[in-house]
């Protein structure tokens, strides 16, 4: 039996890692695959270890829903670049970084690339987090060491760069 934790606290304080992790190793078993539909309908039974992993009023699921779509909105408007020697190219016009509200008060948000150049503390920011989701990348995927070790090289290199400029 394979033993669960969560990877972020957001589900730690709604259910059991190992409960939810043997229920949908059950789904799979049966199935074939997990698909999130399937997931909500079993989830949906208030015994099953999945259920309060789940917003049940439609109210609140309903705006938390329109929040994903307004971030993956944002995620997906793109600006045209002319760069000298590359011509034109599209960019990301906005970064999602953590926007510091003062006595401790912080919450996420996305920030112009444009803001982020004339702000040194929120572009300092922006690099750490990069770096840290490159680091998340290379846990995840470090099994595939042995089929690209170019690649992990490179981004080995660039780690250990990072830390040394530290």
């Amino acid at each position: 039996m394979s033993r669960y934790t969560w990877i972020t606290p957001r589900f730690q304080r709604l259910a059991d890692a190992q409960s939810v992790g043997e229920a949908l190793e059950t789904i799979e078993k049966r199935d074939g695959a997990l698909r999130p539909d399937v997931v909500v309908s079993e989830a949906s039974d208030p015994e099953s270890p999945l259920h309060g992993c789940f917003t049940w009023d439609d109210t609140e699921a309903a705006r938390k829903h329109r929040e994903s779509e307004a971030r993956a909105l944002i995620r997906s408007i793109r600006i045209e670049v002319r760069i000298k020697g590359q011509g034109k190219q599209t960019r990301r016009k906005w970064i999602n970084v953590t926007v510091d509200e003062g006595e401790e008060e912080t919450h996420r948000g996305y920030v112009s690339i444009n803001r982020l150049g004339r702000n040194e503390e929120a572009s300092e920011a922006v690099v750490a987090e990069a770096v840290r989701g490159l680091r998340q990348w290379v846990h995840r995927y470090n099994e595939l060491r042995v089929q690209l070790p170019g690649l992990f090289d490179a981004i080995d290199k660039v780690l250990a760069d990072h830390i040394e400029a530290e």
